[in-house]
């Protein structure tokens, strides 16, 4: 017999040595088994356990009382100036290289020039100016708990922000800590002495429980094993956790051509995922439709 946990994590390299059909009974379980732009590691999981057996999604989870219930707000963000001109420089490269003849090459360019947008994206000043206008404002529900994602180019602009001008307790919740450290840190975060924590990584598989109710995502993956089991996290129970928030920073162009298809897809792949289980549903997809018609994109 073979049960295989987080069975998306199986690759195209190891599955040769792991799925073997000595087997005879076997099991994957998974929250996310589409592999991320793994489509033949995809089938090779599938293959073996043939396919899905049994679904449990977050709707039944919510409604049953595994998960929180949670509230997802949007926040539509726009490059500066400078951050537009190089934005529409990679459009171009793009747009060039899709007209050269096939290569072994133009795979890896493509690769490259796509590795400068998503860091583009994900490091957008708009982001930064949006939440520490929230968070200055007090326009949200502040319980304490609150988790912020972040680049690492972002992370001692965001810690400044919350300790120095804003005077929270918060600390950083990273790669520098030590195991002894982080421990220490999600005590103090789960008992209400820190206001914040201040991510890159995510408080991984050790965090059977969160004690997070509001989560600002300024670091968003477009591959959706990595923000579904983000959110997952943010719905974990907790005592006297009754509801959870997710303010989701997106960045969408200003005008929108047919180049732009791929950025909106990436960007609209996750609202859909997390708006569609939320109790504002409606408010969310409101917003977007205002959003869609000011910069000329067609919902379907």
């Amino acid at each position: 017999m073979l049960v295989a946990d987080e069975v998306h994590n199986i690759t195209s390299e190891s599955s040769s040595e792991i799925l073997r059909e000595v087997y005879s009974m076997r099991l994957g379980l998974s929250a996310t088994p589409e592999r991320y732009n793994d489509a033949d590691g995809t089938n090779v999981l599938y293959d073996f356990f043939g396919g899905v057996v049994f679904r449990f999604d977050i709707a039944k989870a919510i409604a049953l009382g595994f998960l929180t219930p949670y509230d997802y707000f949007p926040i539509f963000c726009s490059l500066t100036d400078v951050e537009l001109l190089e934005y529409e420089l990679i459009k171009h490269q793009l747009h060039e290289i899709s007209m050269e003849p096939k290569q072994g090459s133009r795979r890896n360019r493509v690769t490259e020039i796509l590795k400068q947008r998503e860091s583009l994206i994900q490091t957008a000043a708009d982001k930064i100016k949006q939440f520490e206008e929230l968070i200055a404002a007090g326009s949200f529900d502040d319980e304490g708990f609150n988790l912020v994602y972040c680049h690492p180019r972002f992370i001692s602009v965001v810690q400044d922000f919350l300790g120095k001008e804003c005077r929270f307790r918060t600390h950083t919740f990273t790669a520098q800590e030590s195991l002894r450290e982080r421990t220490d840190i999600l005590k103090r975060f789960a008992n209400g002495d820190l206001r914040f924590l201040t991510a890159i990584p995510m408080p991984r598989r050790r965090c059977r429980r969160s004690a997070t109710r509001t989560a600002f995502l300024l670091n968003s993956s477009q591959n959706p094993k990595e923000f579904i089991q983000r959110r997952g996290r943010v719905l974990r129970l907790y005592p006297g956790k009754t509801a959870a928030r997710i303010y989701d920073f997106i960045v969408l162009p200003e005008r929108v051509d047919e180049r732009d298809e791929s950025l909106v897809r990436r960007e609209l792949t996750r609202f859909n995922e997390f708006a569609a289980n939320a109790r504002n549903r409606d408010d969310a997809v409101g917003l977007l439709q205002k959003k869609s018609r000011e910069i000329g994109i067609s919902l379907i």
